[in-house]
């Protein structure tokens, strides 16, 4: 009775220990993956505030670029090469007797801006006149951009510059976009295409249709 007196109150008191250790150890173990989400919270915090302050700056870029860009005079003399009967002319010859349209990239741009803008070009309910619509592309290899060309079923004219011809600010960003050049060989309504937002692009069509009714079918 006596040893069983001793003995009980031993194994109770390490059980209880045990118990106690056991505890601490799980409450630890919660506190540390308390603490680790807390961190993942933290980066991905940090993560998206990153992204959004990277956009807002790309946006004020463009905006900058933008109004900086309006009404940027042209070289009438700035020589294009057709890329399909390989002549050349002077960008001032096309856009002589009225104002045309013109998409702008390089093989660097947003490529599925260019891709998305012309699945809405292709399903205007008006579309563009074919000679009052051109592309200026810069491409190092003629291959890549009639291979471009095929899989965007794209029926306008393509001509080709270098890439530091063109003396328009926005040309720094590298970036796909629209623009109109007048008789007066002014560069006006610049528009950047966006996957985010293809509705914009519509819109854009839509004022341009407006203000350049000759431009469309």
């Amino acid at each position: 009775m006596i040893f069983n007196s001793i003995v009980f109150p031993k194994v109770f008191f390490s059980i209880f220990i045990i118990i106690l250790i056991a505890l601490n150890v799980a409450l630890l173990l919660r506190i540390k993956n308390q603490n680790i989400a807390y961190n993942s919270e933290t980066i991905a915090s940090e993560r998206r505030l990153e992204t959004s302050e990277t956009i807002n700056e790309n946006f004020r870029n463009m905006i900058l670029n933008n109004i900086s860009s309006e009404s940027s005079p042209i070289n009438p003399d700035l020589i294009l090469t057709n890329v399909f009967t390989k002549t050349k002319t002077s960008i001032g010859k096309i856009a002589k007797n009225s104002p045309i349209s013109i998409l702008r990239f390089s093989e660097y741009s947003c490529h599925a801006c260019i891709e998305q803008s012309f699945i809405i070009i292709n399903n205007l309910a008006h579309p563009f006149r074919e000679e009052k619509f051109i592309i200026i592309a810069s491409y190092e290899s003629l291959r890549d951009l009639l291979l471009f060309k095929s899989n965007n079923n794209i029926n306008y004219l393509i001509y080709t510059i270098r890439n530091d011809t063109l003396k328009i600010p926005l040309e720094s960003l590298n970036f796909p976009y629209f623009f109109i050049l007048n008789t007066d060989n002014k560069a006006t309504n610049f528009f950047y295409p966006l996957t985010s937002s293809p509705e914009l692009t519509e819109d854009y069509f839509l004022i341009i249709r407006y203000k350049f009714p000759l431009l469309f079918k």
